[in-house]
């Protein structure tokens, strides 16, 4: 078996969530959400052959999660294709990467493989989101703080999951297309600060103005002076 990709491994891939949020969500949380971007920080030089030299396999040996414990450490062990003893290549790890991203629940995550006399130790490093506090509105003019109390109230008070936040995110904009706000919405990704508030923008699309225009039988809106057709119907019923 092949030993020579923990060298290529050593990359440590990692996969940065749009927890700036201007980033983004999401999707829609989540994902999107959810929305993360796979990138790779390159420790060593990168061979001529990339593509070839970094799809070799490695026998894993252990497969360890470090960062969170109890239930997020089995949301992440849930997650994992990479068991051991079988074959792992980087981007069965990247894939593995994606998929923790995906439950919602991590800010960050890393894989560091290291070479053992009984084969390749994949260590899953995770940060957890904060634990949500608060969700805060900006923008809005018509939305209660009823409504986004009740959307994300069962949320509060645990680890935040951004596609629990997605779930929260459509029933505002739910709200908006029941009451007639057909232009209003969420817009932009979520903002979510260390301290567990999250921030939401929304544009509620406010009409500064209506012009109505009548049209004669042949659908022409000017007759054949060239002034505007003049209907029959009054300004109240409009």
């Amino acid at each position: 078996m092949n030993r020579q990709l923990p060298a290529l491994l050593s990359d440590r891939i990692c996969m940065k969530n749009l927890h700036s949020l201007s980033a983004s969500i999401g999707a829609a949380i989540i994902l999107s959400f959810l929305h993360s971007v796979p990138c790779a920080i390159a420790q060593e030089t990168i061979p001529d052959n990339p593509t070839t030299e970094a799809e070799k396999s490695v026998l894993v040996g252990e497969v360890v999660v470090s960062g969170v414990e109890g239930k997020l450490q089995e949301e992440v062990y849930k997650a994992l294709r990479t068991q051991p003893g079988k074959t792992v290549t980087r981007s069965q790890l990247q894939e593995d990467i994606n998929a923790i991203f995906a439950t919602g629940y991590f800010a960050d995550v890393r894989a560091i493989p290291e070479d053992t006399p009984l084969g390749v130790r994949v260590t899953f490093v995770v940060k957890p989101n904060p634990v949500l506090r608060s969700v805060q509105v900006q923008g809005n003019q018509v939305l209660p703080a009823k409504v986004v109390n009740d959307s994300f109230n069962q949320q509060y008070g645990s680890i935040l999951n951004l596609r629990q936040l997605q779930e929260g995110i459509n029933k505002l904009n739910k709200w908006y297309q029941d009451n007639g706000y057909v232009l209003a919405q969420v817009v932009e990704s979520p903002r979510v600060a260390a301290d567990g508030t999250v921030t939401l923008e929304v544009t509620e699309g406010v009409v500064e103005d209506i012009q109505v225009r009548f049209v004669n039988l042949d659908g022409e809106d000017k007759d054949a002076a060239g002034k505007p057709i003049r209907g029959q119907t009054q300004k109240y019923i409009i």
